[in-house]
C-alpha cells in the first residue's frame, strides 16, 4: 500500500513511517519502498528506487505506535528526490497468512473520517502486478532531510502570493 507525493523542489528522502494498527499479528515482516515517477513527461511507470532491510514486526511493542524504516538505494546511497516528479511511500508485507494455525498480519492504520481524491493512495496485491487506487489515507510518511515540501516553498518557488484575510469574513 502506498501514498503519494510531489515535490515542488529537490529533496532527500531519508525514512518512511507507518503506524501499525492493532489488528497485526506476530511474525510478518514489512519492508518500505520508494517508487519514482517522472510526472514531467507524462509517464506513469513507477520505479523503484530505495527501499528499507526486512524489519519482523512485534504485535506487542509495535502495535498502536509509528515505525520508521530507513530507506536506501540499492547501491547503499541516500534517495534523491527531483522536483516536480511523484514518488510513493510504500509498505510492503511480507510473510502474512490470515489461515496459519498462528496467524501474521500486518495492518496499518488510517484516517477513517478523510477520503482522498482518487488516484491518490495506492495498493497492489504483488510484485510487478497493477496498481489500484483506494479512497482512504492510510497512515504512510515519507519523510525528507529538509523541507522542500511547506508552504513557505512551494510559495517561494512557484510565484503565488499569500495574503491574510483581514477581517476574517467567518467571524
Amino acid at each position: 500500500i502506498a501514498a503519494s507525493y510531489y515535490f515542488p523542489a529537490n529533496d532527500v528522502a531519508s525514512s518512511i513511517s507507518a503506524y501499525i494498527a492493532t489488528r497485526t499479528k506476530n511474525g510478518a515482516g514489512i519492508t518500505a519502498e520508494l517508487y519514482e515517477v517522472d510526472t514531467t513527461t507524462g509517464s506513469t511507470t513507477r520505479t523503484l528506487i530505495a527501499s528499507s532491510d526486512l524489519y519482523i514486526v512485534d504485535s506487542i511493542n509495535d502495535v498502536n505506535h509509528w515505525k520508521t524504516l530507513s530507506v536506501r538505494t540499492p547501491v547503499g546511497a541516500s534517495a534523491i528526490l527531483q522536483a516536480k516528479y511523484t514518488y510513493y511511500a510504500a509498505i510492503h508485507a511480507i510473510n502474512v497468512d490470515y489461515n496459519a494455525t498462528i496467524p501474521t498480519s500486518v495492518e496499518l492504520g488510517g484516517d477513517q473520517s478523510t477520503y482522498q481524491p482518487d488516484a491518490v493512495n495506492f495498493v497492489s496485491t504483488d510484485i510487478g502486478a497493477t496498481w489500484g487506487w483506494i479512497s482512504n489515507q492510510p497512515m504512510i510518511r515519507l519523510n525528507t532531510v529538509s523541507s522542500t515540501a511547506g508552504i513557505k516553498e512551494i510559495v517561494q518557488n512557484s510565484g503565488v502570493k499569500l495574503f491574510q484575510n483581514m477581517p476574517n469574513p467567518t467571524n
